[in-house]
C-alpha cells in the first residue's frame, strides 16, 4: 500500500484460495479470496484507495492441500 520505489512483496495462498496483486503509479493492493475473480476485484479496490489506474499485475490460485 502507498508508495515505495524499492519494495518487494511476496503473496502466498494455499488450500484452494486465490490471490491477486494490483499496481498503479501511486500505490498497490493485494488480496486473497475464495475465487480468482473475487481476489482480482478486491486487490483492485484496495489499490484504488491510493489513486486511479490500478491494473492486475499477477493473479493465480492454489490447487489445494
Amino acid at each position: 500500500k502507498g508508495q515505495c520505489s524499492s519494495c518487494s512483496q511476496v503473496l502466498t495462498y494455499a488450500g484452494g484460495n486465490c490471490g491477486a496483486i494490483a499496481l498503479s503509479s501511486r500505490g498497490w493492493g493485494w488480496a486473497v479470496r475464495g475465487s480468482l475473480s473475487d481476489a482480482r476485484v478486491a486487490a483492485t479496490s484496495i489499490c484504488a484507495q491510493y489513486g486511479s489506474g490500478c491494473e492486475i499485475k499477477s493473479a493465480g490460485c492454489a490447487s489445494g492441500n
